[in-house]
Formats: structure tokens, C-alpha cells, sequence
């Protein structure tokens, strides 16, 4: 065995940290799960040109900054169709009014089912059909999954401002990342594979994942979280597994060692597992660190709203600052036009005071993710422990 073996699965460069580390085991085992598939801004780009006949206008960045933030895929398709529209002189047509007709959506959803589910080869969709509410006449569960996630993506997206690079082009890799793969579902049960829901499964339980067990897990992932895919509903089937692991702890070391299986495959699982989420942990910790800082821009951009709306003055009855004589519909005039530019700065303030509630919420969310992970590792070690003593008694 190479002497810089890590423990996660394969022989591997023991300085790699967080993201790296786990993007190098994922090559290790074979292909990278994030497959090849269309990004969001190129899609929008396609669907420019074939509504425009050129990209060279770069309607794709300026929607974004004319339009703001679509916070749903219906408003995302439709908005954007009618943006480009409108740019060369024209109307939506009727047939194009709905989100799921046209290449721009089914675009999107088939890089969706690429990432998540290897284009339908890791498991059969129909497999959880059940579980998974229709978006629209006709849906099919891909297309029902695909609008769930990004609506969910779309209502909690934050821009960064420019520094964190064009508008349309933050919006196309935070959805990447949302997308982003680190697990299978059906992986046959394998010590050198990747990680999978059924080896999870089999390495606590010793239970085989069944299309029943899989249907009610996801119907549990839809009504907490509003959505589901495999990587980001991980930590909660290894919490269930764990928990069918403790419910049948007897209380004897050595018969607990008999449920998890004294075989070096099922216990190497279980370090791995740990390994992996200690390179989470502190992926995770990174990202509520960025998140915080970002709450600085938001205080800062408020803070200036406030200033602006101070420097604004009306005009009272002989006021001896303001000459524009005695004319009072002059005055009217002058103090309509302020009130105008007040409640615009209140409304702008307000929206950003909102993204910054958004943001807190993330922040507040990704910190309970930390903690979940670490809860997590500690069970594994506490599992590792009682194993390690049943074995050395």
C-alpha cells in the first residue's frame, strides 16, 4: 500500500484540503459524477440567438440588470422570452407563454437529469413517481424534480455585486454548484466505489435499498425541504441509516459489532464515511464564512440608502434656501418630484433589506449544516469506538 494512503478509499495526496481532497477521491474511483451538460448561461445565450439572431448584444447580462432576479423557473423562461421579444420590436407568442415549451427548458432539465441522475441510468425515476408532486399538465417526475430544485435555487440566490463576476454568469454557476454531485443512488455495494445511498444502506443496516424505501425517503426530503436531489439530501439518509443502525443496539459491544458486520469492507465504509465528512465540514465552514462577509455589503449598501434619502430637502412657505420664487405649483412641482424620489429609495432600501434577511437565513442554515455534519462525524466515531473494542477486548 502506498505510504500516503489517506483512508478515504484511495492513495492520495494527504495536503489536499476541503473541495480538492473530495474532488480527487470522486476521479479516483472512476469518471467524475458531475457530468458534461449544458450550463445555464449558455442555454440563455442559445435561446438569445434564436429569438434575436446574434448574442452580440449580451441580452443575457442585461436581463438580469434590467429585470432583476427571477425567483422561480416560470418566471426565469417566460420573463426572459419576453425580454428578447420585446428587444427586436416584438411579442411573445401565445405558443412560447408557457416555461416548459421551447429548448430553453428542456435544456435545463436535461442537464438537470445528467448531473443528478446520470441521465436516468442511476435509478428509474418512475421509482419515486409517488413521492413527487406534478408541476404541470403532463410533467413527467424528471421535469416535476428539475422545477422543484430550481425554484428553490431561484428563491435563495444572492449576487455577490461585480466582483464576483457578471450577473448572468453568477447565476449560471451557483446553480451548477447547486447541482453539483458527490454521491449515486443505486451504486452496487463496493468498498472501491463511490459513495451510494445503497451502500450506505448495507454498511449500517445491512438492508438492501428497496424502490419503496427509496419512494418514502424522497417523499420525506420533498415535505421538509421543498425539493430534492441525491448529494443534497445525503446527510439525512445517513441519519436514517445511523438511527436503523442505533434502534437495533442491544447494548453488548460484541452484538452490536454482529449488526454492523465485523468484515474489514463494512467497517472501512464507516472510516470513510468519517473522512469524507470532516472534508465537508470544512467546505461548509468556508461557505458560512463567505456568507457572513457578504452581510457586510448589505449593512454598507443600506447605510448609503439612508444617507442619500437624508440629503433630500423639501421646500416649506418662504423658504429663504431655495430661490425659485414665489411660484407655488413650482414648489408643488419640486416637492412631488422629492416624495417620488424618497419612496424610490425606501423601496430600493427595502429590497435590499430583504436579500440581507435572505442571506442571514443562509447563513443561519449553512451553521446548522455544519453542526448536522458534526454530529454526524461524532456518531460515526462513537460507532467506530465500540466496534475497535469488540474487536480488541
Amino acid at each position: 500500500m502506498s505510504n500516503n494512503y489517506n483512508g478515504v478509499g484511495y492513495p492520495g495526496d494527504l495536503n489536499l484540503q476541503g473541495e480538492d481532497a473530495i474532488q480527487a477521491y470522486l476521479q479516483s474511483v472512476g469518471q467524475d459524477l458531475n457530468a458534461v451538460a449544458t450550463p445555464l448561461i449558455t442555454a440563455m445565450q442559445q435561446e438569445e440567438q434564436r429569438i434575436t439572431g446574434s448574442t452580440a448584444n449580451n441580452y443575457t447580462e442585461s436581463f438580469f440588470v434590467e429585470k432583476g432576479i427571477p425567483r422561480n423557473i416560470s418566471d426565469f423562461v417566460v420573463q426572459f422570452r419576453t425580454y428578447l421579444y420585446e428587444k427586436v420590436g416584438g411579442t411573445i407568442p401565445p405558443a412560447e407563454q408557457n416555461y416548459w415549451v421551447g429548448t430553453l427548458y428542456t435544456t435545463l432539465k436535461a442537464g438537470f437529469s445528467t448531473i443528478t441522475n446520470q441521465g436516468g441510468t442511476d435509478y428509474d425515476p418512475m421509482d419515486i413517481d409517488d413521492a413527487v408532486p406534478s408541476q404541470f399538465s403532463g410533467s413527467d417526475t424528471t421535469d416535476d424534480l428539475f422545477v422543484l430544485a430550481f425554484n428553490n435555487f431561484a428563491k435563495t440566490f444572492v449576487y455577490t455585486g461585480t466582483s464576483g463576476g457578471t450577473f448572468s454568469q453568477q447565476y449560471s454557476d451557483n446553480f451548477s454548484d447547486f447541482l453539483q454531485r458527490i454521491v449515486e443512488v443505486q451504486q452496487d455495494v463496493d468498498v472501491g466505489a463511490r459513495l451510494s445511498y445503497a451502500q450506505i444502506l448495507q454498511g449500517f443496516t445491512g438492508g438492501t435499498l428497496t424502490p419503496e424505501i427509496f419512494n418514502a425517503f424522497v417523499q420525506k426530503m420533498i415535505d421538509e425541504k421543498g425539493y430534492f436531489t441525491p448529494s443534497s439530501s445525503f446527510d439525512k439518509w445517513v441519519d436514517n441509516a445511523l438511527s436503523l443502525y442505533i434502534q437495533s443496539y442491544t447494548g453488548s459491544p460484541s452484538q452490536a459489532v454482529t449488526s454492523v458486520g465485523t468484515n474489514s469492507g463494512k467497517t472501512f465504509i464507516l472510516n470513510r464515511i468519517f473522512a469524507l465528512l470532516v472534508m465537508v465540514i470544512e467546505s461548509l465552514q468556508k461557505v458560512t464564512a463567505s456568507q457572513s462577509n457578504r452581510l457586510t455589503l448589505f449593512s454598507q449598501w443600506q447605510t448609503a440608502y439612508a444617507d442619500l434619502q437624508n440629503q433630500i430637502k423639501y421646500i416649506i412657505k418662504d423658504d429663504p434656501n431655495f430661490r425659485i420664487g414665489t411660484d407655488e405649483n413650482r414648489k408643488n412641482e419640486y416637492n412631488q418630484y422629492t416624495a417620488t424620489m424618497v419612496e424610490t429609495i425606501k423601496a430600493r432600501k427595502s429590497g435590499v433589506g430583504d436579500d440581507s434577511k435572505n442571506l442571514q437565513t443562509q447563513v443561519n442554515q449553512s451553521n446548522d449544516a455544519v453542526n448536522q455534519q458534526v454530529s454526524m462525524a461524532t456518531s460515526i466515531l462513537q460507532e467506530l469506538a465500540t466496534i475497535l473494542s469488540a474487536l480488541y477486548k
